[in-house]
């Protein structure tokens, strides 16, 4: 399939400025005048005169990260639209005129009641790394002679179409589009972007959409092994287009830059044999468990220094939660080596090893100290107002925690691909080569004693 591209088009989206009032769906008797600008590659920006109600919620987070689900609003030449998603970037209240300034994600057109009554019929989703999970690689070219910047005509074969899943209900795809550099040069780089696109055969109900979209983000990490978050997604209704001003060029080119098949833990190639059973019984089960799942995934992607207790705690509930939800069933020896009766996170966490086979034995040389340690720091961190055990040679150290979490998130994954269908010796093959591998068998070193 060839797609003829016209540059050109890139500068025919100029930026663009509205006057506005906004208010909450909850009080559409409060009205704030506001000044929306729209900028091509950056978040929407709301610049609100008047304090309403609504804002109150995001004055209590002083690091502005408390998010607003929605607004509604009028454009000057009465138009309604909707903000979906917005967050505080600064404000100031007190004597004089407030000033109160938001960014949103979407902006939709439109009258609109709730979210939840919005029925939808396709769902794009672009992934930083989907690029090099399909193995697509950007395409570069300049003019011949030094002329300004003028009309590219190019013509550059594009993959079909490559379907994921397929049901009833929706389709997963993988589609492709060109993206190209936005400012005026004689050289340019075009990128074979692929995007997934959850299809669906008849109109559904935005939320369910959206959890479409959460179980394609959370396995994709899986999939790739690193984070993917999704950077762009567009909904498409028969009235209606919601667009999410996020492009992201420079990241893109970064990607490409950084990344190389040892980033990747299984690629499309790897997965297309398996994904449409895969996708089906993860739909299963991210639909039945999805706040759960949802809130595990956070935690786990928000790492910081100061945080390490709370990842680790997170991980001992993915092995719970994974263990139910993926209905593991081993048989184990009830008592440990030193006859000691094993307690139900043990059984579980050890029943999750034997899935595991020999994939894991090369980062975690002793399960019975890495279990040990383990638990005893579980139960120390449960009961820590009671009892404290800081120098416990068995109570793992603050600075060490971030190691045994790893490897925990690592099991909870490898695990739920197994179990979804992946064969155990693809998942070791392609393992054994990623990069990961060889950092986590750096670190054993200080698991031992």
């Amino acid at each position: 399939m060839s797609s003829k591209i016209d540059l050109t088009k890139a500068y025919e989206k100029p930026d663009k400025k509205w006057r506005a009032y906004v208010w909450s769906p909850d009080d559409p008797e409060e009205k704030a005048p506001c000044t929306i600008s729209v900028i091509n590659g950056k978040p929407i920006k709301v610049e609100c005169w008047e304090n309403i109600n609504a804002f109150d919620q995001l004055f209590c987070d002083l690091n502005f990260h408390n998010p607003l689900e929605g607004l509604h609003g009028v454009f000057d030449d009465g138009k309604h639209f909707s903000l979906f998603y917005l967050r505080l970037e600064t404000f100031r209240l007190g004597t004089g005129i407030p000033h109160i300034g938001l960014l949103a994600k979407f902006l939709v057109s439109g009258v609109h009641l709730q979210k939840k009554e919005k029925k939808i019929e396709a769902l794009y989703i672009r992934q930083q790394l989907i690029d090099e999970w399909s193995n697509l690689t950007p395409i570069e070219f300049k003019q011949e002679s030094d002329q300004t910047f003028g009309k590219f005509n190019v013509e550059i074969d594009l993959p079909e179409k490559t379907t994921l899943f397929h049901s009833n209900e929706l389709e997963v795809f993988l589609g492709h589009e060109i993206s190209y550099s936005s400012q005026k040069v004689n050289r340019m780089i075009l990128y074979p972007i692929p995007r997934i696109a959850l299809k669906f055969n008849s109109p559904i109900l935005l939320d369910k959409a959206i959890t479409f979209r959460n179980a394609i983000k959370h396995l994709m990490k899986c999939f790739i092994g690193i984070e993917c978050g999704i950077v762009e997604s567009t909904i498409k209704t028969g009235d209606y287009q919601i667009q999410e001003i996020f492009t992201y060029e420079n990241k893109l080119r970064w990607d490409f830059n950084s990344l190389s098949h040892r980033n990747i833990f299984l690629n499309m190639e790897v997965v297309l044999p398996f994904s449409n059973s895969i996708l089906s019984s993860w739909f299963r089960i991210f639909g039945e468990n999805q706040t759960a799942i949802n809130e595990y995934y956070r935690i786990s992607g928000e790492r910081t220094l100061v945080n390490q207790r709370e990842i680790f705690m997170n991980s001992i509930q993915g092995v719970e939660m994974f263990y139910k939800i993926l209905e593991i069933k081993v048989k184990i020896d009830p008592k440990s080596k030193n006859g000691k009766k094993k307690g139900e996170l043990w059984k579980k966490l050890e029943s999750m090893l034997v899935i595991l086979h020999g994939l894991i034995f090369e980062f975690i040389p002793d399960n019975e100290i890495f279990l040990k340690k383990v638990i005893e720091t579980r139960n120390h961190f449960s009961h820590y107002n009671l009892k404290s055990r800081d120098n416990d040679p068995l109570i793992i150290p603050q600075n060490y925690l971030g190691i045994y979490s790893k490897r925990i998130e690592l099991i909870c994954n490898l695990c739920l691909l197994i179990k979804l269908g992946l064969p155990i010796k693809i998942v070791s093959e392609r393992f054994k080569k990623h990069y990961y591998f060889l950092i986590l068998k750096g670190e054993n070193m200080h698991l031992n004693g």
